[in-house]
Parts: structure tokens; C-alpha cells; sequence
């Protein structure tokens, strides 16, 4: 008795080649979770740290450490890559930017509280504001991915690039001029 029903469960469990196939062609994922905001802001951190390392350790301070910004994209683009829908990818890319950007200026935070005089709860404000409103250009270049990778010529990775380039130039040159933190 026993044994049938171990042999039960063990016939539920899926085969190698339903793994394989699995691993090759993900579903598409149907909302996202806790663990991809996590992903997505610790990644979009890093990213801000690898353009100018900002602390005294581990690296010199100051420096560019690029493995560490081509891990911060790898884990971005893992999060958007297997959804099907413009509009998750898009959140999550404009949630990557925010915190991308708002960990690159943070010293507006100095400039605008300290020297300026305004209160800390509006310099916090302002400084999410503004990085929201920038990563608006990364929002719609993810959800640019999302929706023209399944149908272009070229591989993803290349897909990707370019509308991330496009998205860095026009933060850039349209409307606001703002170059801090460009990591292409």
C-alpha cells in the first residue's frame, strides 16, 4: 500500500525532456511579485552604483565598475524578457528607473535641502518626482521591448540595446537636458 502510493506521487512529477522544454519556453508570466520589485530596485541601485562607485571599499571610489552594471541589466531584462504584456514591463522598467536614477542623484537631495532651505519631506519629494518623471523614457523603452522583441529580425539582446540607447538619448536631448547617471 505504501508503495502505490509513493509510485502515485512519483508519477506526477514532471520528466526531463518536460523540464528542458520548460527551461527553453517559459510561460509567460501572469502578474508581478514581491520578489521581482525587490529584484528590480536592488538591480536599478546597482546600476547607479556601477556608473561611479560611491563607496570606500571594495573598489575605488569614484571608478566605473562594469561587471557590475552589466548584472544590474542582466537581472532587469530577466524580470521584463518573458512577459508578454507592455504594461508590466513598463512598470517594472520605470520602477528599475526610478530607483536607477534616484540613487544617481542623490545629491540633489544636499543641493535643494541643505543650500536651498526646503524641508526635507518635500526634497525627498522632489527628488522622487523628478527621477519618476526621467524614468518615464525607461518606462516606455521596456515596454517598447516587450512588445517588439517577438517580432524582430534581430536577436533580443540587440532589440533591447537599442531601444535602451533610445531611451538614454532622449532623457538626455528631449525636454530636459539631465545627464547624470547615462550608463550607455
Amino acid at each position: 500500500m505504501a508503495r502505490d502510493s509513493i509510485h502515485s506521487m512519483m508519477s506526477h512529477l514532471p520528466t526531463l525532456p518536460a523540464l528542458l522544454e520548460h527551461a527553453r519556453n517559459p510561460p509567460p508570466r501572469k502578474g508581478i511579485s514581491i520578489f521581482q520589485l525587490l529584484i528590480v530596485l536592488i538591480a536599478g541601485c546597482a546600476h547607479a552604483a556601477s556608473i561611479a562607485w560611491p563607496f570606500d571599499f571594495g573598489f575605488a571610489q569614484g571608478l566605473p565598475v562594469w561587471w557590475l552594471q552589466l548584472l544590474a541589466i542582466f537581472l532587469f531584462v530577466a524580470q521584463i524578457d518573458s512577459f508578454r504584456s507592455w504594461k508590466r514591463a513598463a512598470w517594472l522598467g520605470g520602477l528599475f528607473a526610478t530607483a536607477m536614477l534616484c540613487s544617481t542623484f542623490w545629491w540633489l537631495f544636499i543641493s535643494l535641502h541643505y543650500y536651498g532651505g526646503l524641508a526635507a519631506p518635500l526634497t525627498v519629494l522632489a527628488v522622487l518626482l523628478l527621477a519618476a518623471f526621467l524614468a518615464l523614457y525607461y518606462a516606455a523603452a521596456s515596454a517598447a521591448f516587450v512588445f517588439v522583441a517577438p517580432y524582430a529580425k534581430f536577436p533580443r539582446a540587440v532589440v533591447f540595446a537599442s531601444v535602451w540607447l533610445l531611451a538614454e538619448l532622449g532623457r538626455v536631448e528631449f525636454f530636459t537636458g539631465f545627464p547624470w547617471g547615462e550608463g550607455g
